[in-house]
């Protein structure tokens, strides 16, 4: 089950998809407590109404999976799918997932978002590159563990079980530098660990992560703040230091591309 917000009226410039898997498998762990699972579906529809308003009439899809009853779910093919049809509809796409990940491939540096339910999951060359083919995904917060690792990697881009990582695959774009400060795409993503939506902010009560997300794209969007401004004022905040550079999540949460976009990228 999906859920399509907005009517399409005309060509949309731009669109949208936000992503929120799921899973729910304490025997077999990455998975998410019953509090998770419904603080990421809530958090997460709340960043698919931002993003609606910001481009209406574009289209903009929201995604979940609810684990416990079995539907609806987010497999492999609503990413790919999902992403096939932005392209086609829209000129640009910003696209927000939430979730786990894990490495795959034969040298182990290939990224996959694991799906609502084991094993499935969205691997970068198989499910996410060949859908994005014409590059138009541009603004990208891919907010599972690992999906800002395999970048840049050199010529020819690919080894065996295809193109390499998860920000080439959504972006198509080799010339991303960290914490760049031009070009037409960003991507952020976490170099380890992704923080659990339900967890607080170490020493910063009543923050939790859920927050930091949701006001991001609050900020963006009412604001029209760009990336840097807006990881900026966070950093102040909640942690009270002077700048993103100064607090615990620099260099963990990883900007690749053009720091100073908006959403009207």
């Amino acid at each position: 089950m999906s859920h399509l917000i907005g009517i399409k009226f005309v060509n949309a410039y731009y669109g949208s998809g936000v992503f929120c898997p799921n899973r729910y498998i304490p025997e077999n762990p990455p998975g998410d407590t019953y509090n998770e699972i419904v603080l990421s579906t809530y958090t997460c529809y709340y960043i698919a109404m931002y993003l609606w308003e910001h481009y209406y009439p574009g289209y903009c899809y929201f995604y979940y999976g609810d684990p416990f009853d079995g539907d609806p779910v987010v497999t492999a093919s609503t990413y790919s799918n999902t992403l096939y049809a932005l392209e086609q509809s829209s000129d640009k796409v910003t696209v927000f997932s939430k979730g786990h990940c894990t490495p795959w491939g034969t040298y182990g540096v290939h990224y996959q978002l694991l799906c609502t339910f084991y094993p499935d999951a969205a691997k970068d060359s198989i499910h996410i590159f060949p859908y994005t083919n014409q590059a138009k995904c541009r603004f990208c917060f891919i907010w599972h563990c690992g999906t800002a690792r395999s970048y840049p990697v050199p010529p020819p881009y690919r080894d065996v079980d295809g193109p390499i990582g998860l920000p080439l695959a959504f972006t198509h774009n080799v010339a991303m530098t960290k914490y760049g400060t031009s070009g037409p795409c960003v991507y952020l993503g976490w170099i380890w660990l992704s923080p659990q939506f339900e967890s607080e902010i170490p020493g910063h009560p009543p923050w939790q992560y859920a927050h930091f997300a949701c006001y991001f794209f609050y900020c963006m969007h009412y604001y029209g703040w760009d990336v840097w401004y807006t990881l900026n004022y966070l950093a102040q905040e909640i942690y009270g230091t002077y700048d993103f550079e100064s607090c615990p999540l620099y260099d963990s949460l990883i900007v690749w591309g053009n720091r100073y976009m908006t959403l009207n990228y």
